[in-house]
């Protein structure tokens, strides 16, 4: 899929936009100088500068060769390619529903092993894989990172 550099500079300004209207009501902290909406102001900043650039540079291009807004890749035609999208939609919506009951490490364990042998892997491969990516991101997360990952099942055996 390929997009015309004003499509993709205009989903920048939009997102400079939507970050300014955000950080605009971020509160001022007394005494200080610079506040919570100095590094986001900041970032929208960079975003709207690119995003103008883009815009121009797109619109350029698309008067001299006529290139069309957006085109479509051929896997956008594979009835496979497109199942695989839905599958990977799915989870997440999956995970969304089962994870606070389930907990993080069993939704996630059994997604990650269930897509990736949907994708091709073996049960051995997708299973190990699985195992491994689920503990990683557990630790960084829940460990490390301190984000509160849903329990669910697992709040007996993580904490007796």
């Amino acid at each position: 899929m390929r997009f015309n550099n004003a499509v993709l500079g205009g989903l920048l300004l939009a997102g400079a936009i939507a970050i300014v209207v955000t950080a605009s009501g971020f509160p001022n902290v007394p005494g200080q100088q610079f506040g919570p909406r100095h590094f986001p102001y900041l970032i929208a900043a960079g975003f709207g500068v690119c995003g103008a650039l883009l815009v121009a540079q797109g619109l350029a291009t698309r008067r001299a060769t006529g290139e069309a807004w957006v085109r479509l890749g051929d896997w956008m035609t594979s009835p496979r390619h497109l199942l695989n999208v839905g599958v990977v939609l799915g989870a997440m919506l999956v995970y969304w529903w089962a994870a606070p009951v389930l907990g993080f490490i069993p939704t996630a364990f059994i997604l990650l092993a269930l897509m990736m042998r949907w994708l091709g892997a073996g049960w051995l491969g997708a299973v190990c894989v699985a195992a491994a990516t689920t503990a990683m991101i557990h630790i960084s997360f829940y460990s490390w990172l301190r984000v509160s990952l849903p329990l669910g099942l697992m709040r007996d055996v993580l904490y007796p």
